[in-house]
Parts: structure tokens; sequence; C-alpha cells
């Protein structure tokens, strides 16, 4: 048993022109737009993902930048401390 839409539609009084849906669709059909489509897709979902990568990326790197400056603060802070240290310990005593 085939069932045909069109004739299906006739007979349920449903006015509806196959072709025009048919020709409206057939850019999806046709093997090289096929390919553009799914391609423009594909980078449609893919930039974006890669955009907010990168900002993640930029943000850890923001991050790393600030704990090293950090870091390196408190380091030569320690250093200026232990040379003070050093230079109280080391200094001759008058007598």
């Amino acid at each position: 048993m085939h069932l045909d839409i069109q004739e299906l539609s006739d007979k349920a009084g449903l006015k509806f022109d196959f072709e025009v849906v048919r020709n409206s669709l057939s850019f999806l059909t046709n093997p090289p737009k096929q390919l553009v489509w799914i391609f423009a897709l594909v980078v449609s979902i893919v930039l974006p993902t890669h955009a907010q990568q990168s900002d993640e990326v930029q943000k850890q790197i923001q991050q790393l930048k600030q704990q090293y400056e950090q870091t390196t603060r408190q380091l030569q802070e320690r250093i200026a401390a232990l040379e003070q240290q050093v230079k109280r310990i080391t200094k001759p005593t008058r007598t």
C-alpha cells in the first residue's frame, strides 16, 4: 500500500502546493549546498565555543600574572627583611 501525501491532502480538501515546498527545500538535497550548510552550522557552533574558551584562557593568564607579581613582591620583601637581619647580626659591635 502506497500513501501519497499529495492525494491524502487533496482528499482532505487541503490546498497545499508540494512543488513549492519541494523547490524551497531542494537546496538541502543538492550535495555541494549540503556541505556548505553543514560547514556553516559547524562554524556557527565552533566559533562561539572557541571564543568562550579563548576568554577563559585569557582570564587564566591574567590570574597567573597577578599571582606571579604578588609572589615576586612577597619574595622581594622577604629578601629585604633577611638582608636587614644579616646587617644587624654582622654589624661590628663597638666596645
